[in-house]
């Protein structure tokens, strides 16, 4: 298992970063507008989320269960969501960095930095 996320996975996220920092250029602090993006790409329904979990070539989940979980707090599907969490977060704030910008510090420059690593998602 690869444990990282698709390409059309990738490509969503993609999708879904250049919709919504497209909306204001001007803005800073694009990795807490990032942060957020990647967090309304997280699947709700369980069915979904075993889906996406899947598809990103993820482990079962519960080997991963807690060993102090006595009151069963935390399930499955919880740990499933923090995972793909991760996953997307990781992607998405490498997604808006940029060797050759550096750190973006406005929505217009993390979108350059997206075009830049993602050509072939962000082809006009």
């Amino acid at each position: 298992m690869s444990d990282q996320l698709s390409y059309r996975q990738e490509k969503d996220l993609v999708n879904t970063l250049v919709d919504g920092l497209s909306h204001d250029l001007e803005q800073i602090y694009p990795s807490e507008s990032v942060q957020e993006l990647a967090d309304s790409w997280l699947p709700i329904y369980y069915r979904d989320t075993r889906q996406q979990w899947e598809e990103a070539g993820c482990p079962e989940p519960g080997e991963y269960m807690p060993e102090n979980n006595d009151y069963d707090q935390i399930n499955i599907h919880n740990l499933m969501l923090l995972g793909l969490a991760r996953l997307a977060t990781e992607f998405v704030s490498s997604a808006i960095w940029n060797n050759d910008i550096g750190e973006t510090n406005t929505h217009a420059e993390a979108l350059e930095a997206l075009k830049a690593n993602y050509p072939e998602f962000t082809a006009a």
